[in-house]
């Protein structure tokens, strides 16, 4: 089963490192979205919304980013401490916005590396809550 886990936990950070490493082609030199132009479809403006997460929706899917792989960890590598988790989680993300300096269109933001480690840090504890592990 762990094999199984391990599969799943590297297929997450191979979408993972897709997601936030992908130079975004569609900003400016200032960093602001144009609006976009399609003919009349609301289809792919929500595709557009959705894959360049804008205002709240940034925030939520910041949140959301790195709940999976707390669980994921421990799953496939067994009794990890919750700490040692926890530092994972809290180093990827810290990581993941420093590469993003560097990567055109991208930016680094205090705001989303928080965002992604209290929602790494709220999986770890509701994860451990309803599998009895001892953290």
């Amino acid at each position: 089963m762990p094999k199984m886990y391990r599969a799943l936990l590297l297929i997450y950070l191979t979408i993972l490192g897709f997601a936030v490493f992908t130079p975004r082609q569609d900003l400016d030199m200032t960093g602001v979205l144009p609006p976009p132009t399609y003919s009349g479809s609301a289809i792919p403006t929500a595709a557009h919304n959705i894959l360049y997460l804008d205002g709240a929706l940034a925030w939520i899917g910041n949140f959301f980013l790195l709940m999976p792989l707390p669980i994921l960890i421990y799953k496939a590598f067994g009794s990890v401490a919750a700490r040692k988790t926890f530092l994972i989680c809290v180093g990827l993300s810290i990581s993941i916005e420093c590469v993003q300096n560097f990567i055109p269109g991208r930016a680094a933001d205090v705001r989303d590396a928080l965002l992604n480690i209290v929602g790494a840090g709220i999986a770890l504890r509701v994860f451990g809550k309803f599998s009895r592990i001892d953290f």
